[in-house]
C-alpha cells in the first residue's frame, strides 16, 4: 500500500500540473473549438478527485489517520467537480469568474490535502516500523 501512495501522490502532483495548464489554456488562450482540450481537463479533473479520495481513505487506514481529514478530502473533491461543471452554464460575466476562482481555490485545497495525507500516512508507517 505505501507503494501505492507514494505513487498515487506523485501523480497527483502531475495531474495537476497538468491540468492547471490546461485550464488556463481552456480558459484564456483557446481561440476556436476548444471542446478536445476541455475534455481533457475533465479527465485529468476526475483523476484528481479520485486520487484525491484514495490518498483520503489511505491516511485514515493507518494508525492514528484522520477521519476529519478524509472526510474533507471527499467534500472538497465532490465541491471541486460540480463547480467545474457548473462553469459550464455560466457563459460570461462575473458569474464565470466568481466559480473560477472557486474552482482554482478548491484545486489548490485538493493538492494541499493530498499533500497533507500522503505526509500523515508516510509518517504514521515510519513511527509502526521497528527500528
Amino acid at each position: 500500500m505505501a507503494s501505492a501512495v507514494r505513487v498515487s501522490s506523485m501523480a497527483l502532483r502531475l495531474f495537476w500540473l497538468i491540468n492547471l495548464a490546461l485550464g488556463v489554456y481552456v480558459a484564456y488562450i483557446a481561440v476556436g473549438d476548444a471542446r478536445p482540450w476541455v475534455i481533457a481537463h475533465v479527465f485529468t479533473g476526475v483523476l484528481i478527485v479520485v486520487l484525491l479520495w484514495f490518498l483520503g481513505v489511505a491516511q485514515a487506514l493507518v494508525k492514528g489517520g484522520s477521519l476529519a481529514l478524509t472526510v474533507a478530502t471527499f467534500v472538497v473533491g465532490l465541491a471541486l467537480a460540480l463547480i467545474g461543471i457548473a462553469q459550464v452554464a455560466v457563459t460570461g460575466g462575473a458569474g464565470l469568474y466568481i466559480l473560477q476562482g472557486l474552482h482554482v481555490a478548491l484545486v489548490l485545497s485538493a493538492i494541499g490535502l493530498g499533500e497533507i495525507c500522503s505526509a500523515r500516512y508516510r509518517k504514521a508507517l515510519a513511527t509502526t516500523q521497528p527500528s
